[in-house]
């Protein structure tokens, strides 16, 4: 089937395939060649660790990757809303310059798994016998809760809403409008 056909969120766990002996390395190199002319990729039943699997098996230069795959009952329906209506032309060209100026290459290497990072640090600390000691636990500050705080910190932008001159105990009066004092 078509690599386009298959929605990325069905994508699961990347694998790459090593064959074993000359013979099944250039039989591999056949068939990826062939589906990349075709641009296809193939879809099959793996076992793993007990499980069988859907795969997707896509060519990927001289090899070939497997991509395990989600099955539908594990992907939820996107549910964005209303996508009706027109957009303000002056707020998209906005954001597409933001995007052509942050817009850059992938480079995996930059991207880190801290807790991976800070096991194996830990590890290597134990390794030898040496004393851990625990990190400090730095705490954020606190973050106003009050209402007049909201307001002195957000007091150049503030603007009442039009229902805060509503009674505070009215019963059409809301938690997340202030009331006028």
């Amino acid at each position: 089937m078509p690599r386009g056909d298959i929605d990325p969120v069905y994508l699961d766990s990347p694998y790459y395939l090593y064959l074993d002996g000359a013979i099944a390395v250039e039989a591999l190199r056949v068939i990826g060649a062939a589906m990349t002319e075709a641009g296809v990729t193939g879809i099959g039943r793996l076992t793993l660790g007990r499980r069988e699997r859907m795969v997707l098996v896509e060519p990927r230069g001289p090899g070939m990757a497997l991509f395990t795959l989600r099955a539908a009952d594990e992907v939820r329906t996107a549910q964005f809303g209303d996508d009706k209506g027109d957009l303000d032309a002056e707020m998209v060209a906005i954001a597409q310059t933001i995007i052509r100026q942050r817009t850059g290459t992938f480079d995996p290497s930059i991207h880190h798994d801290r807790y991976q990072d800070a096991l194996r640090a830990l590890i290597e600390a134990k390794r030898p016998g040496l004393p851990i000691r625990p990190r400090e636990v730095i705490a954020p500050p606190p973050a106003p809760v009050s209402a007049k705080a909201q307001r002195q910190s957000t007091a150049k932008s503030y603007e009442p809403f039009p229902f805060a001159n509503m009674a505070p105990n009215s019963p059409s009066a809301s938690p997340l409008i202030p009331s006028a004092k």
